[in-house]
């Protein structure tokens, strides 16, 4: 199964949240990369923050009862044995739910649910996962975190391709625009 997926705009984004996402600035709006780091970030207008994960692959292995997904495997509980799309289940306690949509939930034993999207292209997996949400007023934002405290701190737009988030704690980080 290949999906073509909007990197940033995708029904699938529209999983439940506790917190209102809102409209961000325009200049926020894309791919993007943090220097030493292999995974990439999008933030669509809605102010999803998602973080991508990059050059994995997957495999059905067992005829089709295993997934190899990027080196973690999972058994399947429902579906059929010919596609990734099913329930899987791992040794430590992750339900991967994987839908024909291209949407993904996942739970975990001690009760932490993620969410997001993938997108298959033969054995090549991008995984975006929701991460935050961004609250934005003026050139303030907080990363509302899902999995984590919240992080306040403020924001610049350094060119079209370059954007700084300055934490009230700890050390800025430096986005970059990942070609399209």
């Amino acid at each position: 199964m290949t999906n073509n997926l909007s990197p940033i705009l995708s029904p699938r984004d529209c999983a439940p949240l506790p917190r209102l996402a809102l409209d961000v600035p325009s200049g926020l709006v894309g791919r993007w990369k943090v220097e030493g780091y292999t995974t990439h970030y999008d933030i669509a207008p809605n102010g999803k923050y998602f973080i991508v994960g990059t050059g994995c692959t997957w495999a059905l292995l067992d005829s089709g009862n295993t997934l190899d997904l990027c080196g973690d495997f999972y058994m399947r509980v429902w579906g059929s044995p010919d596609t990734i799309v099913g329930v899987w289940r791992s040794a430590d306690g992750e339900d991967l739910t994987l839908r024909e949509d291209g949407s993904y939930t996942s739970h975990w034993a001690d009760q932490m649910d993620y969410w997001g999207s993938y997108e298959v292209s033969g054995s090549a997996i991008i995984i975006r996962e929701l991460r935050a949400v961004l609250s934005v007023s003026g050139n303030a934002m907080t990363f509302e975190a899902l999995y984590l405290p919240d992080q306040p701190g403020t924001f610049s737009i350094d060119s079209t391709d370059q954007w700084t988030f300055i934490p009230a704690v700890g050390d800025p980080t430096l986005y970059t625009r990942v070609a399209s």
